[in-house]
């Protein structure tokens, strides 16, 4: 099962073992321009993820005698020095120009969707 990615419409294939598109599911389902509303909920959402620490990720990569050592995490709460950065990223955030109609979409190992 493929979602095509640079589309926002509503377009499904699906996908046989051997690569080939078997079918494609589509619907009449418009997508939508994201209102100053939508914009604003967005950063406010961000905001409150990246103040928790949720929704962040860190990785670091350092490279050494030993090798190359790579660690990944989830980080923490931004707060103190970095906040005003964060803030000013937060304003300047760039939204696409219609909000996607799929969302998300998962399939099992035998390939049902949930």
């Amino acid at each position: 099962m493929v979602v095509p990615g640079n589309t926002p419409e509503y377009r499904v294939q699906l996908v046989g073992a051997d690569g080939r598109v078997r079918r494609t599911l589509a619907r009449a389902i418009e997508p939508r321009r994201p209102t100053r509303a939508d914009q604003e909920r967005a950063r406010a959402q961000l905001a409150e993820r990246m103040r928790s620490g949720q929704g962040m990720i860190r990785m670091e990569v350092r490279a050494g005698p030993q090798g190359v050592d790579r660690r990944v995490s989830t980080g923490g709460p931004v707060a103190g020095s970095t906040m005003p950065r964060f803030q000013a990223q937060v304003r300047e955030l760039e939204f696409a120009e219609r909000i996607p109609v799929i969302a998300g979409l998962r399939t099992d190992p035998q390939g049902a969707s949930g």
